[in-house]
Formats: C-alpha cells, structure tokens, sequence
C-alpha cells in the first residue's frame, strides 16, 4: 500500500519529474489542504520554479485570508464546514506567495486555461 503526505515529495513525484526531464512545474494543484493530498507540495515549491498554483477555496476568508494571516494565527482559517485548516497548509501558501507563485482559488465547476 502507498501512502502520500510528507515526504512524498522528495521520494517519489521529484525524482520522477527529474527522470523524465521536468525542471518546472507550469502548475501545482493542490485539491485540499488534507497533508494526504498536499503533503508532497512544499518540497516542490522548494525545489522547482512554480507558475501558478491552484488551490482549494479553504478558509472561510478564502486564499488572501490564509495567505495573510498572522504566524501561527488562525483568523479565517475554517472551512465552512468549520474543520480547522492545518498550519502547514497555510504555510505553503504563504511560502507560495512569498516565493511569486501566483496561487489561484478554485472550485467546483471552476475551468482554467492553461
């Protein structure tokens, strides 16, 4: 059984995209901030340019309210279902948009153009 979140990064989706040849990413998508699913990401981030990054709407204030949070704080940092979004998905965010990735919000029936 193969289990995603931390370390997924560095162990399988990095030295995979370096075999096949990949030295930046045009997009990260990011589905939600669950570490089983956005686990892997902050080492990308970390090691290969990123262009744009596509993230769920999490946080009742949206992406600019998480992005723009005091460290460790958690203003609108609920889902509308009221579960708390992790510190380390915030986090990334903030990296993200420190680093000039554009993050980008979207949801369900949402399309973008690549």
């Amino acid at each position: 059984e193969f289990q995603t979140g931390t370390g997924t990064g560095d162990q399988v989706v990095a030295p995979y995209l370096r075999k096949i040849g990949v030295n930046r990413l045009d997009a990260l998508v990011l589905t939600h901030p669950h570490e089983d699913h956005c686990g892997g990401a902050a080492y990308l981030v970390d090691n290969f340019p990123v262009d744009l990054a596509v993230v769920s709407p999490a946080g009742g204030g949206g992406v600019p309210a998480l992005i723009d949070q005091p460290a460790g704080g958690v203003a609108n940092g609920t889902k509308k279902t009221g579960e708390e979004v992790p510190p380390a998905y915030t986090a990334l965010l903030k990296k993200m948009s420190a680093g000039g990735v554009r993050v980008q919000a979207a949801g369900a029936g949402d399309i973008l153009r690549l």
